[in-house]
């Protein structure tokens, strides 16, 4: 199969306007700097008045040890969080969820 291989900022913006787009909140976060904590989500997000972490990798991407733990202590915490290499694998995780329509 010859599927042209989406990159990690084209579907990290994908999500962001889809979710703008079902009246959420979405906003990209540029890690690893002196002034921010490792690991954060690239995406911060409220949809429904819940958060959302969303790690977006491209579709060979793997998250980190640090990622993963950010993750956990936004679960932790009540938060959702979700690693996702695409647009649709969100809109699955939304539809799960039940949180389409808030």
């Amino acid at each position: 199969m010859n599927h042209k291989k989406r990159n990690e900022k084209s579907i990290e913006n994908d999500i962001k306007r889809y979710i703008r787009e079902i009246g959420g909140l979405c906003y990209k976060i540029h890690g690893g700097s002196l002034y921010q904590e490792a690991g954060i989500p690239d995406l911060l997000c409220c949809l429904g008045g819940l958060f959302f972490g969303i790690e977006v990798k491209d579709p060979l991407g793997k998250p980190s040890a640090i990622q993963l733990a950010q993750g956990a202590r936004i679960k932790k915490a009540g938060g959702h969080f979700l690693i996702a290499k695409s647009l649709q694998e969100v809109k699955d995780y939304i539809e799960k969820e039940g949180l389409v329509g808030l």
